[in-house]
This record gives structure tokens, C-alpha cells and sequence, in this order.
């Protein structure tokens, strides 16, 4: 998969997604504007079909999604005047519920 290329330190995962073809176990269902997501440590995976099979895929993170808890090793990154925590490549803000996708441009 290219999308490994995009999220290294989680190669196992994404192999384990591979030989299954559905996202880990403990990925948790995230909506985001009516579309349904699967979460699991900093990966999001979205539903495909392939060949006629429902498959999943590793999908950059979708802005606007939240978290309750964030993965292990994020960082506080400050952005202009803002401060969102940073995981990897993905950074989040605080909010009410839980840790929601920003993405910065």
C-alpha cells in the first residue's frame, strides 16, 4: 500500500489491516459530516469496494474527526497564536468530547 509510505511507524497496522481486510479490532467507528471512519492509534481507515468486496483503506486524517483520547507521544506544537497537540504528521485540538482533526494549510 502507498498510504504505508504516509504513516511509517505504523506499518504493522497497516499490514494487519492488509491480511484482513478490515482495520484492527480495537479501531472505534468516527463520524465525521455523515460518513462513517474507522479509528485505531493515530490511523483512520475509510470502507471501499474491491472486486466486489467491502475492503478498508488508510485514509489520511479527516478534518473535523474526534478522538477521545490521543495516541502515546504527541507533542504540543504552537501554530501562529494557536497550540494543538501533534501526533505524527496529524495535529489536534482540544475540544469538548475529546481531541478533534485540524488540518493546517
Amino acid at each position: 500500500w502507498a498510504d504505508a509510505e504516509l504513516f511509517p511507524r505504523d506499518a504493522a497496522l497497516v499490514a494487519e489491516m492488509e491480511a484482513a481486510g478490515r482495520p484492527p479490532a480495537a479501531a472505534a467507528p468516527v463520524a465525521v459530516s455523515g460518513t462513517t471512519y474507522y479509528y485505531h492509534d493515530n490511523v483512520f481507515y475509510t470502507r471501499v469496494m474491491s472486486g466486489g468486496d467491502v475492503v478498508y483503506q488508510v485514509i489520511a486524517p479527516p478534518a473535523g474527526a474526534v478522538i477521545t483520547t490521543l495516541p502515546a507521544n504527541c507533542t504540543n506544537a504552537k501554530v501562529g497564536t494557536a497550540t494543538y497537540s501533534q501526533c505524527g504528521t496529524t495535529y489536534y485540538s482540544k475540544v469538548s468530547n475529546g481531541y478533534q482533526v485540524v488540518v493546517l494549510n
